[in-house]
């Protein structure tokens, strides 16, 4: 009985130390303050001016994620937000994620999302890009937004 119980906790605990880590193939890209994370293929690059912005190998998808002010609410960011870009569809609008497309400078065919995650600090990420075919890879960074591990 006392190994089954072990070898339970054991695999709850390397369950979660897994879900830190970033699927095979991908990395983890953290806001310039180191708060909030994402997860992209490997192959993509940062960007010079900011190592948080991070584009793929052939410039058509990039994504940056960010952190709210400390303190500000999930409702008062995600508020102020919609002001500046407002939603032209939303994906996901609970009360843990507001995910919606709104309108940018990609050229027809693309997409810009806006992504935010609630919590302590709220979380937020701006993903670009600029064929349909791009939008699975899209959709796994979106999901992958979170606070820093």
């Amino acid at each position: 009985m006392r190994s089954i119980l072990t070898l339970a906790i054991l695999t709850v605990a390397g369950g979660s130390l897994w879900a830190q880590e970033a699927q095979d193939g991908w990395k983890v890209v953290k806001d310039q303050q180191g708060a909030c994370q994402l997860t992209v293929p490997s192959d993509w690059k940062s960007d010079k001016q900011s190592a948080s912005l991070v584009r793929s190998p052939d410039g058509r998808m990039n994504a940056a994620p960010n952190v709210a002010n400390a303190g500000e609410s999930f409702a008062a960011v995600t508020a102020a937000d919609k002001q500046m870009m407002p939603p032209l569809k939303i994906v996901e609008n609970s009360q843990t994620r507001l995910w919606y497309s709104y309108a940018g400078r990609s050229p027809a065919g693309g997409a810009n999302w806006y992504v935010a995650v609630a919590g302590s600090p709220v979380c937020r990420a701006q993903i670009t890009f600029k064929s349909p075919s791009a939008e699975a890879t899209a959709r796994q960074i979106a999901l992958s937004l979170t606070q820093a591990k």
